[in-house]
């Protein structure tokens, strides 16, 4: 293991002295009540997996695994970026180390745009252990009493080249193995929007194992087919805010089944009424389980995703995508988005652009056409009767299109009754338009 330099002791030691000042406060009957705020503010176990696995993606890992057993939990990562340390006495004035950081109470060293910049969230790691071990050489160390850093002489056996490792010893291992275990069961989803990790790996030496890999494909340089344990998704990002839809196993539809939460690297508890996935790095709640309301800079994501939203619909329609079935993937109930509602402006973006001159709805000949020139037949057996050169004769409008042929879910027809057609035909209607010219003009094909 290298060795720590003189300048590195030196502050180490002067970190060490500077946290046990603090735990001393924090130990107060006054102050107790800081510490256990900070570690129960999760209400869903285990949570701190995903703090592990977002420290790991901030460091640019690829890789991470675990290995549970009934006496403690390692977490390693194979990061490019090394834990590093800084001056207590300018912490008020300039960027805190790694150490610094991972000592403190709601002090941070992430950007904007890293996950859980709130700085507390290793501190849910406290729900399970009293002194977590961490191993990055040449920094090998422990933290005790909940912030003070403790320097360890020996590197961890399990530790890899290149690695760094966590060790958690549990303090109540009865009460920790279960939901741990059953967290790392059901990672399905926790690769979906990090940036570098591709592979999670968990071991238990009951014979219990797992395995996430994330898979790639691009289409281009901002949308892409990736798929985790043969789930696939579409996924279409512009900078840091993503859409997801959800895919078939052929790939070949975009499945609606299913209500799904808003994520901000993983998923809140925000389930959202929309059935494809909304990400970007929201202000949360200090719990990161809810988005917090009536903030600016929420509301500017949504309204960034409600474009993006809309801006998907070209490569949905080039990949032959654009269904009927796909639009009740789309917000399309209105009762579901009323005017207060955190996605209210994804409804009413999403609604303009199907109005506007983009040929987006689909038509009984297979291709698409725009709302001006799309009819709705009140009953289906209409659309066999009349070609569509003969609805543009009846109606008077070059180039009129039967729309959406096949529906006949309610959401979505009412939807495409009020919002996406020139008119609803039936019966009565179409007798009133024929003429003697339009008759005579038939054949008897």
């Amino acid at each position: 293991m290298s060795a720590l330099t003189p300048q590195q002791k030196k502050l180490f030691q002067r970190l060490s002295t500077d946290r046990q000042q603090n735990a001393k406060i924090l130990q107060k009957r006054s102050m107790m009540g800081i510490q256990s705020g900070v570690i129960e503010k999760y209400s869903e176990q285990a949570h701190f997996i995903y703090e592990l696995l977002q420290n790991a993606d901030d460091v640019k890992a690829t890789q991470a695994r675990f290995i549970l057993n009934q006496n403690g939990l390692i977490f390693a990562h194979n990061g490019s970026i090394h834990f590093s340390i800084t001056d207590p006495h300018t912490e008020d004035s300039k960027p805190l180390g790694h150490i610094n950081a991972i000592t403190s109470i709601g002090q941070s060293n992430k950007h904007e745009n890293q996950i859980g910049k709130f700085g507390l969230g290793f501190k849910a790691v406290f729900q399970y252990t009293h002194a977590p071990e961490i191993y990055d050489p040449p920094f090998c160390f422990k933290i005790e009493n909940f912030i003070v850093p403790r320097l360890l002489t020996r590197d961890h056996p399990e530790r890899q080249a290149k690695e760094t490792l966590f060790y958690f010893p549990f303090h109540n291992p009865s009460q920790a193995f279960p939901p741990i275990l059953e967290k790392l069961k059901n990672l399905n989803h926790a690769l979906l929007f990090l940036r570098y990790l591709t592979e999670i790996n968990w071991t238990t030496p009951q014979t219990n194992q797992g395995i996430y890999i994330k898979t790639v494909k691009p289409i281009t340089d901002n949308i892409a087919q990736i798929t985790i344990q043969e789930q696939h998704f579409l996924v279409f990002t512009d900078h840091t805010h993503s859409i997801a839809y959800r895919l078939s196993k052929r790939t070949t539809e975009v499945l609606h089944e299913q209500r799904l939460p808003i994520y901000c690297f993983f998923p809140t508890k925000e389930i959202t009424p929309l059935r494809f996935i909304l990400h970007a790095p929201f202000l949360l709640t200090d719990s990161r389980e809810t988005i917090k309301q009536n903030e600016d800079w929420n509301k500017k994501l949504i309204q960034a995703l409600a474009q993006l939203t809309v801006d998907s619909l070209n490569m949905i329609k080039s990949l032959n995508l654009l269904t009927e079935e796909f639009f009740n993937v789309l917000p399309i109930n209105e009762a579901d988005f009323p005017t207060d509602h955190l996605l209210r402006a994804l409804y009413e973006t999403v609604l303009t652009h199907l109005q506007s001159d983009k040929a987006l709805l689909p038509t009984q000949g297979g291709d698409y056409t725009t709302r001006d020139k799309a009819y709705l037949a009140e009953n289906p057996a209409l659309i066999n009767l009349l070609t569509p050169e003969q609805l543009s004769q009846l109606v008077k409008n070059q180039n009129a299109q039967w729309i959406f042929p096949q529906t006949t879910a309610p959401t979505l027809r009412q939807y495409v009754k009020h919002h996406l057609i020139n008119q609803e035909l039936n019966s009565d209607k179409l007798i009133r338009c024929l003429t003697k010219a339009f008759i005579q003009a038939q054949t008897d094909e």
